[in-house]
């Protein structure tokens, strides 16, 4: 096997290689001493800028007293003006009485021409007739 280049060595210290690759390039870098050094070097070199740690500084700036306190105050009102309305109509569509309202209805009925004996008698039901014709 060919000495593997420094990509393929930087792979594989950093085990992004897949199996069959990384039990070639291990068993040509037992045997091979500068492939050998180049591998410790590679895997000594990312061990050591993974042991850096930097300090990472955030600046938070605040808003000013005057607007965050007004702001604040003016989105809790704004809370409580919602939640009592939305509170208010669901209690009162809870508590709401359905009231059905009856229309009496007249209905004006021409006189029929003819004689009572003319008119069918229904015992199941109370008619009323109005016998005063014009």
């Amino acid at each position: 096997m060919k000495h593997p280049d420094d990509d393929t060595i930087l792979k594989l210290s950093l085990d992004l290689l897949d199996d069959d690759d990384t039990k070639n390039i291990k068993s040509h870098i037992s045997r091979c001493d500068e492939c050998g050094k180049k591998h410790q070097k590679a895997t000594d070199d990312i061990e050591l800028i993974g042991s850096f740690e930097l300090p990472v500084k955030s600046k938070i700036i605040p808003l000013p007293r005057s607007r965050h306190h007004l702001l604040r105050t003016v989105l809790k009102a704004v809370a409580i003006l919602v939640f009592g309305f939305i509170t208010g109509y669901s209690v009162s569509e809870l508590t709401h009485e359905s009231y059905i309202n009856v229309v009496p209805h007249h209905p004006e009925v021409e006189a029929t021409r003819g004689s009572v004996n003319d008119l069918v008698v229904c015992e199941s039901i109370d008619l009323v007739i109005n016998l005063d014709f014009p």
